[in-house]
């Protein structure tokens, strides 16, 4: 039986489209089937029965704007970098080419890929008079 993931692709990125057909090759030649889930900025995730974690391409505002739209699903994420620069994503391309088989072959719950648990801060700042937040984002470094 072919295992399953959610694939969230950043398609207004250069080489998006590309890179998603690549990752969804290599997850499917060791048994995964990836579904992409279209439009990628809102609605509700509608997430496929079995799936086991979601993939997601894009930058660190992708990463996170996907971790906060699916927080409550409790699935991991493989961060796949498109751009140049990232901080939030553990993988660029080559590196999903080079460990395909560790990240789409291993069983949930073993050691051969590492998984890391990180926090979500919410942050809402009201004016004294108002009832609607002002600003709804916060950055710390």
């Amino acid at each position: 039986m072919k295992r399953v993931a959610l694939m969230l692709v950043d398609r207004a990125r250069p080489g998006a489209a590309k890179a998603a057909d690549e990752v969804a090759g290599l997850a499917a030649a060791h048994g995964f089937q990836l579904e992409e889930q279209l439009p990628l900025t809102s609605g509700a995730l509608q997430v496929p029965r079995g799936c086991e974690m979601r993939v997601v391409l894009g930058g660190d505002g992708t990463l996170l704007c996907q971790a906060r739209r699916a927080v409550a699903l409790e699935l991991p994420i493989l961060g796949v970098n498109l751009g140049r620069l990232g901080f939030m994503a553990a993988f660029d391309l080559q590196r999903v080419r080079e460990l395909a088989e560790v990240v789409f072959s291993s069983e949930p719950g073993t050691d051969a890929l590492a998984q890391r648990e990180l926090m979500m801060l919410q942050a809402e700042i009201y004016e004294a008079d108002s009832d609607e937040p002002r600003f709804t984002g916060v950055a710390l470094s």
